[in-house]
């Protein structure tokens, strides 16, 4: 099946993010993460997981309220 991308369960994404799977069920059901229902159970694709990575790290990075700092023009972070 040459072509085809990686597809995940969610227990596979609770456990390479180190969450429960509550947590990314909640995520799929609200549309955080995006996810597919095959019959009753949540499968979410390599790039949406990689997409949700990607806008999370940038949250992070612009959000020192969600742990990240603001970048200066300098280069230099706000502590």
């Amino acid at each position: 099946m040459d072509g085809f991308e990686s597809i995940y369960t969610l227990e596979e994404v609770a456990d390479y993010l180190r969450l429960s799977r509550g947590t990314v069920r909640s995520w799929v059901r609200s549309g955080f993460l995006k996810g597919t229902k095959v019959g009753i159970q949540w499968r979410i694709r390599e790039r949406d997981l990689q997409a949700f990575m990607e806008r999370g790290e940038r949250i992070m990075e612009a959000d020192p309220a969600r742990g990240g700092r603001r970048r200066t023009a300098g280069g230099d972070s706000n502590n």
